[in-house]
Formats: structure tokens, sequence, C-alpha cells
């Protein structure tokens, strides 16, 4: 937690002053599947996976090419999709933020208030 400094000058210090910065960061990796929007197993239900036709994740892997697309095809007509239902995310950056600014109203009363946002 970052705290404002004090300040010597009483007009500065009502308004920089009494300030606490709060800050976290957490890397989130979440795993998804790979679907067909087509009813291939012909059992009415859809989505349905895709079938595995090679390693998902390419040799030389970056975040605008996360996935091996020619790893993937529709499933024969009849029949299901085996690919993995675990496919790893690129992940994102979950970012916890809050300012508060401690107000005296008395000088043995003190209050809090101040916002607490959260950016994806």
């Amino acid at each position: 937690m970052e705290e404002a400094p004090k300040f010597s000058q009483r007009w500065l210090q009502l308004i920089a002053g009494n300030w606490k910065l709060s800050q976290m960061c957490n890397p989130v990796r979440q795993h998804f599947s790979v679907t067909t929007a087509t009813d291939q197993a012909l059992t009415g239900v859809t989505p349905q996976r895709a079938a595995a036709v090679g390693n998902p994740y390419p040799t030389q892997q970056t975040f605008a090419q996360w996935l091996n697309l020619a790893a993937f095809a529709q499933p024969g007509l009849g029949s299901f999709g085996m690919s993995p239902n675990n496919i790893l995310g690129p992940g994102i950056f979950n970012i916890n933020a809050s300012l508060v600014r401690e107000v005296r109203i008395k000088e043995s009363t003190s209050s809090s208030s101040g916002r607490k946002p959260s950016i994806f």
C-alpha cells in the first residue's frame, strides 16, 4: 500500500494528503475446448468437440498464433470429435486497485471513502 506524503502547508495537506493507493496484479489462464457448430454426431446437440488431427500448439507459439488451427477438423458424419477439452489459453492479467482517502471529522474520529475498481 502506498500513502501520500504529509505536506507542511495546511491547504495542500487538505487537498492532497491522507490518500492511500493499493494495487494487486494476478495472471489468469483459462482452459477452453475447440468446438464445431454443426451436429456431426447426428444427436441434435450442438456444439460438439472438433476432431484432433495434430498437436494443438504450434512450435513457435505467439499471442497472435496461440493454437495450430490445422490440428483441428470437422469430425466424420455420425462420429464424435476427440479434441482435448482442456486446452490452455494465452491468459490475461487481472488488475485490482483501490484509492482511499481518510478524512478527520474530529480529532478522535475519522472516516474513509474511496473507489475500488477492477480492471481486466
